[in-house]
């Protein structure tokens, strides 16, 4: 029940990072390089998400923070 208010934030931020992933999709194609902002969003979802995963399937006893940074 605790990583309930985690859920509910990553359903929103894993809508945003999808709309961010088409929009770096489309910077890479015609620039060639992958838009710093974007990459540092994505990788900051990512980890929370690996973060609540791994405290919901007890691999953690740390309650995990509400932040995208390591």
């Amino acid at each position: 029940f605790y990583v309930i208010p985690h859920v509910i934030v990553l359903f929103f931020l894993g809508i945003a990072w999808w709309f961010t992933m088409l929009i770096a999709w489309f910077a890479i194609l015609f620039t060639g390089a992958y838009p710093a902002g974007l990459y540092r969003f994505g990788v900051g979802v990512m980890r929370w998400h690996v973060r609540v995963e791994s405290y919901t399937l007890l691999m953690r006893d740390e309650y995990p923070p509400f932040t995208m940074e390591p």
